[in-house]
């Protein structure tokens, strides 16, 4: 590598559709995406700077409202489509 080159980490030749993308009220970016579960999806979290900081698993109908640097605060419908509030801790 010539002197002064950024070294670069490897990326993945394609990535899962993105379903969503919030700004927490940290900062930080989550990224949802699809699984290959069709009952499950996940949340990329991304720092202000653009450091990749983890993922979160979550159920595949959850739909994100609010997120800081230890939780997910959301919705999930039941089989009969009653919604809850749910939450996911990000550790």
């Amino acid at each position: 590598m010539p002197p002064g080159a950024l070294n670069r980490p490897t990326t993945a030749a394609e990535y899962p559709p993105v379903r969503s993308v919030h700004i927490g009220v940290d900062g930080r970016i989550w990224i949802g995406v699809s699984s290959a579960d069709a009952s499950r999806a996940w949340f990329h979290v991304v720092s202000p700077d653009g450091r990749v900081l983890g993922r979160v698993e979550t159920a595949a109908g959850f739909r994100l409202h609010q997120a800081d640097a230890v939780a997910l605060l959301g919705v999930e419908r039941d089989g009969d489509g009653v919604p809850s509030v749910v939450g996911y801790r990000f550790r």
